[in-house]
């Protein structure tokens, strides 16, 4: 059994195996995770938010598969926004971890725990799960955040320059996407304003404020509003 921030599963391989993959289930049986043998692995990258540059991981751990004792953590996280690695911690729970290597697979149960420290302070498991929640709830507006940019931008790039339409398109942008023209502390809009409040409900085990839940239904009114408005558009109204 593990504790967060991390589940250790160690694997034998007696001979170099050509593909293997881990994928950590839920109790009900859902995949939450998949990690494998191939791709690039984990790197790092400077992105911008509302305060400033900062470092952010990208991509996902790979598994080695030579010969011999391997290690792998599990973070205990599903992944995050548009599949980026910064999901929420799954809540305390039993889970499964199945590895499957050249074909032949084994799963084992991992116990996630409460941490005492949490306990102590009065968070019950009730709370993170309603902080997993939440979160999960706000990746979803965030990727249809991020849907609806795509959506504008495609458009703005199809509509005759100096039109109506290319007004209204602008104006959708400017209030989904921060000008980072503006150096010296721009209006964060909306897909930041989502940003911020994800790592806001993320940065600690507690158990979310009222203030949370309405801000998230504020900000998917104020999604919603501009994505009609963008239908009205492309619809020629």
């Amino acid at each position: 059994q593990y504790s967060r921030p991390g589940a250790v599963l160690d694997y034998l391989l007696l001979v170099p195996a050509q593909e293997i993959t881990l994928e950590i289930l839920d109790g009900p049986g859902k995949v939450l995770r998949t990690y494998t043998s191939g791709g690039p692995g984990e790197g790092m990258r400077t992105e911008q938010e509302m305060r400033g540059p900062f470092r952010r991981r990208f991509g996902t751990p790979t598994l080695g598969n030579g010969r011999g004792v391997h290690r792998f953590v599990w973070d205990l996280t599903v992944p995050g926004p548009n599949g980026s690695p910064r999901g929420p911690m799954v809540p305390p729970g039993t889970y499964t971890a199945r590895l499957t290597v050249d074909g032949q697979t084994q799963e084992r149960s991992v116990g996630v725990l409460m941490d005492p420290r949490v306990a102590k302070d009065g968070v019950t498991a009730q709370d993170l799960q309603e902080q997993y929640d939440l979160g999960l709830a706000i990746i979803a507006v965030m990727e249809d955040a991020a849907a609806t940019i795509r959506r504008v931008e495609e458009a703005l790039q199809a509509v005759e320059a100096g039109s109506a339409a290319k007004r209204t398109l602008r104006e959708i942008h400017a209030a989904l996407v921060t000008d980072r023209s503006i150096t010296s502390y721009p209006q964060p809009m909306l897909a930041d304003q989502l940003n911020y409040l994800y790592s806001n409900t993320q940065r600690a085990d507690q158990k979310p404020s009222r203030d949370m839940l309405t801000r998230l239904e504020e900000l998917r009114s104020e999604l919603d509003a501009l994505k009609a408005r963008l239908d009205g558009v492309l619809r020629g109204g």
